[in-house]
């Protein structure tokens, strides 16, 4: 994997798709969940000790993976807060158990100035003991609000849909049943629900796959009437559904293990429907160059495939990685768990839980590269972002993968937040947004703030720098390869020597 100043670099230009011009970030991943916005500048480096390019550093109580929104001039993100503080085990393990935090929790929703970060209200929606329990790497707070510039949406579990003023009054709440989202092959198994409500044309659409009774539904953002809701047949899921709009017609598209499906945007009526994948489906829907891209993993199949929005009926193929009229293109065992993929110019890119990124070509599926990330293990939760140059990958222990986006791995450098971080960043007037364990950090080029002390499991968990040596034989400069038999397996080897 080679390193290299981005100043070095070959300047590209790229057609976005989906790419935001605006400041907004309304919804989980920013508009349409594509994750990109045309922000010129984003920092592609930072010390948060020494506070080179920290903007502000603003404390928020409690335990969530819940990521910030943006509208305006304002930030909006949600919490739930107990007594004492809770424990949250992070990295790379395969324990199904529940945490052991039955206590109440207070859910709240809080209003921040995004210059400052100072914040400007703090709202209790409820106090209550949580229905279900949670995952020991998930939180009582893991969906992500949404808002319309005028209203704030958010899904607190089990305990139901809120619809808040810009002022934090609370204007309506819906009951969406027991949100019992855990391993469908051991219903005790209680993780905590996590799929996050999207907003469009004054309708609140959410997708509640549970162990029992999962549906899609649309509410009425003014009053929260239920306006359809269609039954799924699948098990529980966490990804947030996306919007896909064409000429044709407009949809909601939906994850799942035996249901990704297109729903009609007005009447809930299913167009399609696509059955088999990963067992766990995690990840959100993207739409880019007229094509759905999907992904999930666990289990037998973890595939990464691109349906054509106009498909009808059931486009199930012969298995994961067959593509049919309606596939244009698939990998059965190339997909994401955790993590939704990004499109950025001509480019997808996709990063499994493990670090290993992958880069296809997203209108025909070609495979570019696939690369491990990091040189040690740890896992990857937060979904990618980017502002059209750059991609920003984030390890739960808070070491952020600046990668160019170029159809070769270029890592641009490596960067510490200040603690773990689980939730997916927003992008906002030339500011990443990160929630870490403890905190919302703003980072922007030219900024100064105060340093922030690392955590001791942040600082323990330092990216070691790609290696790279100081001067090279001229007579070895190059690309080498060859192949390394390990056991029955033969494995190609590659590497590079530069002056």
């Amino acid at each position: 994997m080679k390193q290299s100043h981005p100043l070095l670099g070959i300047l590209l230009t790229f057609t976005m798709s989906p790419l935001a011009v605006l400041a907004d970030w309304p919804q989980y991943r920013g508009t349409a969940a594509g994750g990109v916005a045309s922000e010129a500048g984003l920092p592609i480096k930072w010390n948060v000790e020494s506070g080179e390019n920290v903007r502000w550093h603003t404390p928020i109580p409690g335990l969530a993976h819940s990521s910030p929104v943006v509208t305006g001039d304002r930030i909006y993100v949600a919490t739930a807060i107990a007594s004492k503080e809770a424990e949250l085990k992070v990295g790379l393990y395969g324990d199904i158990g529940s945490a052991n935090d039955d206590e109440a929790q207070e859910w709240r929703l809080l209003a921040l100035d995004k210059k400052t970060g100072a914040i400007l209200w703090n709202q209790l929606a409820l106090k209550a003991v949580p229905k279900v329990r949670r995952h020991t790497k998930a939180s009582h707070c893991n969906s992500t609000p949404a808002t319309d510039g005028r209203h704030i949406v958010a899904i607190f579990g089990s305990e139901g849909l809120f619809c808040f003023d810009t002022e934090g009054k609370l204007l309506w709440r819906k009951d969406l049943g027991p949100m019992d989202s855990g391993y469908f092959a051991s219903p005790s198994a209680q993780w905590g629900f996590g799929s996050s409500p999207m907003i469009h044309d004054g309708k609140v659409i959410v997708q509640c796959d549970v162990q029992k009774g999962s549906f899609i539904a649309a509410f009425n953002i003014v009053d929260g009437r239920e306006l359809w809701r269609t039954s799924r047949t699948d098990v529980p899921t966490w990804g947030t559904p996306t919007l896909v709009q064409t000429k044709e017609r407009t949809q909601v598209v939906a994850n799942g293990w035996h249901e990704t499906a297109g729903y009609d945007f007005a009447t809930g009526s299913k167009l399609w429907t696509l059955d088999g994948g990963g067992d766990i489906p995690v990840p959100t829907p993207i739409f880019a160059h007229g094509l759905i891209y999907l992904t999930s993993a666990h289990g037998s199949w973890r595939p990464i495939r691109a349906i054509r929005p106009e498909a009808t009926g059931d486009i199930t193929p012969e298995d994961p990685g067959k593509t049919n009229s309606h596939i244009a293109w698939a990998h059965g065992r190339k997909g994401n768990y955790m993590q939704t993929p990004i499109v950025v110019g001509d480019l997808l890119f996709a990063c499994n839980d493990l670090g290993v990124l992958s880069c296809f070509d997203a209108k025909s599926g070609t495979i570019h590269f696939s690369e491990r990330l990091s040189q040690r293990g740890q896992g990857f939760t937060a979904s990618p972002v980017s502002d059209g140059r750059s991609l920003y990958f984030t390890s739960e222990l808070g070491n952020v993968f600046v990668v160019a986006v170029e159809p070769k791995l270029r890592l641009i450098g490596i960067h510490q937040l200040p603690e773990t971080c689980m939730a997916t960043p927003a992008i906002s007037d030339g500011m990443l947004i990160y929630r870490t364990r403890h905190a919302l950090i703003a980072l922007r080029e030219g900024s100064r703030s105060e340093g922030i002390k690392l955590s001791s499991q942040t600082s323990a968990a330092k990216e070691p720098p790609p290696r790279v040596l100081k001067k090279a034989d001229p007579a070895l400069v190059g690309e080498w390869h060859g192949t390394l038999e390990v056991g029955s397996k033969k494995l190609r080897v590659l590497f590079s020597i530069h002056e």
